[in-house]
């Protein structure tokens, strides 16, 4: 089995929160996005997500649509925002 994260590229997608004290605030949220065999796939250690395409492209657009969607949720856990 080979080691996703030899290869990996660490990319950061912005998502914003907003805040009654400062409105729109932007939190980067690291993302992991490697090969493993044929498939592509992309991790989000913070919130513990992943996904796979067979595309870069693809595994980052579900990414991020998992994360507007585990965000949206209020039942998933949420990173605390430390933005001051």
């Amino acid at each position: 089995m080979e080691n996703i994260f030899e290869s990996a590229e660490i990319l950061a997608v912005e998502l914003f929160l907003l805040t009654p004290e400062k409105g729109k605030q932007p939190i980067p949220i690291p993302i992991i996005l490697g090969k493993e065999g044929d498939v592509f796939v992309s991790w989000c250690p913070i919130i513990d997500v992943a996904t796979q395409g067979d595309i870069p492209e693809e595994v980052k657009e579900n990414i991020g649509e998992m994360l507007v969607d585990c965000f949206d949720d209020p039942d998933t856990f949420k990173p605390k925002n430390s933005i001051s």
